[in-house]
């Protein structure tokens, strides 16, 4: 009766180290996407302040002729000399070697329960097919890409416990959950992810693209260059005699009138 109730515990802590993953997995899948979208425009803008500064650089070389050498650095990213390249194709034939066992046999399973072939044919209703072909999918993805504790957190939603157990299983999750935390972290505190959660406040765009320019591309700007460059990204026209917070709005209406 202990054991059995200490397997209970085990199973149900499981289950909850699973949801936990897959909730993570969400997050970091949307922080993901938005941390794409933002790339992409810190790029787009970066690539037009270089574009500006070849242009400046060329008006200078054709009054100084003599002139041989240019101070503006292609945009390219610096590179990471502790990637190991050639560690690729091994990493690749570890990752064949460790799924053809275990987490094909709990796909399988998997697939008993949500299967197309098996779930569109039967009595559920319409939230619970999806789920069900929603679960499959996301089991395909994990078995492709080597995620064994996303394939171990579906698998669970059905009752389906991994080949290797409930204590390796727990760790398998915990580890997920640690490396997801963490991918989440590094993405959160890039200057790509600042630039993006700046929204409009463009003074602290333009304090973020003068160190991006100088961090990842090796450019050095003024704060006058990188607001003209924003400017002319979001296409910003000011506002002639705007009125400053703290100062007096004029004369008001009713007075205007009175004088007519």
């Amino acid at each position: 009766m202990k054991h059995k109730k200490m397997k209970s515990v085990g199973i149900a802590t499981l289950k909850t180290l699973g949801t936990q993953y897959s909730s993570f997995s969400g997050v970091v899948q949307q922080v993901s996407q938005l941390h794409a979208e933002f790339e992409s425009e810190l790029t787009q803008v970066l690539n037009l302040l270089h574009k500006k500064q070849t242009n400046a650089t060329n008006d200078v070389q054709r009054v100084d002729e003599n002139s041989s050498e240019s101070s503006v650095v292609s945009p390219e990213p610096c590179k990471d000399n502790n990637v190991d390249e050639n560690s690729d194709d091994q990493e690749l034939n570890d990752i064949k070697d460790d799924k053809s066992s275990w987490q094909k046999k709990l796909f399988k399973r998997i697939a008993i329960h949500c299967h197309p072939d098996k779930v569109l044919p039967a009595n559920f209703s319409s939230t619970e097919k999806h789920k069900r072909l929603s679960s499959y999918e996301q089991a395909r993805s994990a078995l492709d890409d080597n995620d064994s504790a996303m394939m171990i957190s579906i698998g669970l939603l059905y009752g389906e416990i991994a080949e290797v157990g409930i204590v390796e299983s727990k760790k398998i999750l915990t580890s997920g959950v640690t490396a997801l935390q963490g991918e989440l972290d590094v993405k959160q505190k890039s200057l790509i992810w600042a630039w993006g959660v700046s929204e409009e406040d463009f003074e602290r765009k333009t304090k973020i693209l003068i160190h991006a320019a100088a961090k990842l591309y090796n450019m050095k700007i003024t704060s006058e260059q990188a607001v003209s460059v924003i400017n002319e990204y979001f296409e910003i026209a000011g506002t002639p005699n705007r009125r400053k917070v703290g100062t007096h709005p004029g004369r008001r209406l009713r007075d205007r009138r009175d004088k007519c």
